[in-house]
């Protein structure tokens, strides 16, 4: 999908078809939801729902000759929850298995950018609004030159196998006092300043789980 996507920051004027709008309250997306699949709402406007919209950004277009569509990104104020009786607002986790796997990739980047426009509108230097640069996805300080960009945080994701000679392997799972009984998952973590990603790996299954692991390996 990341192969099709062409990320972009000025939409072209005027779209002439609907884009697919990813309108987040908080952290929460707002998707259309049937009993087993969730879909991002395509509109030309997010007015069409009778929102109103407090931040909006272009994110990019899909380059697929038969299926292109252009993305959107926009905020709503936390208060706006009333919404059509088939759409909801809904914790990107919950969608894993319920939304295409293209929409899940966009959801999850439309979220991260979400995020960095919401909480760089001031300068963290000296206080001062921000200005939206035109010419790259930053936002710049207008009193001490200071430039900021969308965050990465940088994160491993692990699988962690025992080999037994005397019986078939085994994987060590774990589960979050956050997640329901029941629920459990490979472990993973954010890398530390001056890590590499192994050592972070190494770090994180320790402070998780007390083990000591070896033959770290990428997997893909």
């Amino acid at each position: 999908m990341n192969e099709a996507f062409v990320s972009a920051i000025t939409p072209p004027t005027p779209l002439t078809k609907p884009a697919y709008w990813f309108i987040f309250n908080g952290r929460n997306l707002l998707v259309h939801v049937t009993e087993k699949q969730a879909t991002v709402p395509q509109l030309h406007t997010p007015a069409e729902l009778e929102l109103t919209v407090i931040r909006e950004q272009y994110m990019g277009y899909c380059t697929d000759p038969e299926n292109g569509f252009h993305t959107m990104i926009a905020d709503v104020a936390t208060t706006e929850t009333a919404v059509p009786p088939d759409m909801a607002f809904l914790d990107l986790r919950r969608l894993f298995g319920t939304m295409d796997d293209k929409m899940v990739w966009l959801a999850g980047r439309a979220v991260q950018l979400a995020e960095w426009n919401r909480t760089s509108q001031f300068c963290g230097h000296c206080g001062v609004p921000t200005v939206v640069q035109t010419h790259e996805r930053a936002k710049k300080c207008p009193q001490c030159n200071r430039t900021i960009y969308p965050r990465l945080s940088p994160a491993i994701i692990v699988l962690i196998e025992k080999v037994n000679e005397d019986g078939p392997n085994e994987l060590l799972l774990a589960r979050s006092h956050r997640h329901p009984p029941g629920r459990y998952s490979v472990l993973a973590g954010f890398v530390e300043p001056g890590e590499t990603l192994e050592t972070a790996v190494a770090r994180e299954i320790m402070e998780e789980v007390g083990i000591t692991v070896k033959n770290i390996r990428y997997f893909g």
